[in-house]
């Protein structure tokens, strides 16, 4: 699921960027969007709104490391973590 949610996750991210800015940045998975300047915390937590409402996951800012919601590879590791455990709790 890792492959398949990293790709959907990229392409969600640029696509909000680009759509802000008219241009697809070229992101390494590990930049820190807000530290490059793709971001300030303002559009932080419309990504993530946008995040959470196209895959169907919740961000739980209490529980998640801020380190792990800044970059794609972070995103894409708290995410698989959060799919995990909800699978996990659904299953009978």
């Amino acid at each position: 699921m890792s492959a398949e949610l990293d790709s959907r996750l990229r392409h969600i991210v640029e696509r909000f960027l680009a759509e802000a800015d008219g241009v697809v940045p070229d992101l390494d998975e590990e930049d820190n969007l807000l530290e490059g300047g793709h971001l300030d915390s303002t559009r932080f937590f419309e990504l993530i709104a946008v995040i959470e409402e196209e895959l169907g996951l919740r961000v739980d800012f209490f529980e998640a490391d801020p380190a792990d919601l800044v970059s794609i590879a972070g995103l894409t590791r708290y995410l698989n973590e959060v799919s995990h455990d909800r699978a996990r709790l659904q299953r009978p």
